[in-house]
């Protein structure tokens, strides 16, 4: 997936882009547009790889879901 349109709207939503070092359709540079369309937070992660690396890359993609998806300290975590 490309870069957003820069033109849209933003959001004060966290936004997490992940991408591959060696995606020819989806640059690490084209994957840091992402950070446009937000007000909130953004994160830019990437894994080694082409285009297709979340599913190349299955476990470091999960691992780094994993990550991001605990409970910031001094909060309860969803069972």
């Amino acid at each position: 997936m490309n870069a957003p349109d820069r033109a849209r709207a933003t959001a004060a939503i966290p936004v997490t882009a992940v991408g591959g070092n060696a995606d020819a359709s989806a640059s690490p540079c084209a994957i840091a547009g992402w950070e446009r369309l937000t007000a909130g937070a953004s994160e830019r992660f990437t894994l080694p790889g082409g285009h297709f690396c979340l599913m190349e890359r299955e476990t470091e993609f999960l691992d780094l879901l994993r990550s991001l998806a605990r409970a910031p300290a001094g909060t309860a975590a969803p069972r």
